[in-house]
């Protein structure tokens, strides 16, 4: 099975990550750091790949076990899978 993004999730994903890396690094002082260019790039890295990881799984398990036919193990699959990418 292959997930079908839409194109505008690499569009938004990416500015979700500068977005709230601003917001840290303004309410920190932290702006006028030169390696706060780093943690800018680190967080949109980590935000796109946790994002899209997510919702592949969510997508793939949807199409494995449909909601209307196994919703119990569908979203217990579904948490246990995000919680093992999310690494809790």
């Amino acid at each position: 099975m292959k997930v079908k993004y839409n194109k505008k999730l690499w569009i938004i994903i990416p500015l979700v990550g500068i977005i709230l890396s601003l917001v840290y690094l303004i309410s920190s002082g932290e702006i006028t750091n030169p390696a706060a260019m780093v943690n800018v790039l680190y967080a949109i890295i980590m935000t796109t790949g946790l994002w899209m990881g997510c919702m592949a799984i969510v997508g793939y398990l949807w199409e494995k076990y449909p909601w209307e036919h196994h919703p119990a193990k569908n979203l217990h699959t579904i948490l246990k899978s995000v919680q093992m990418i999310n690494g809790k």
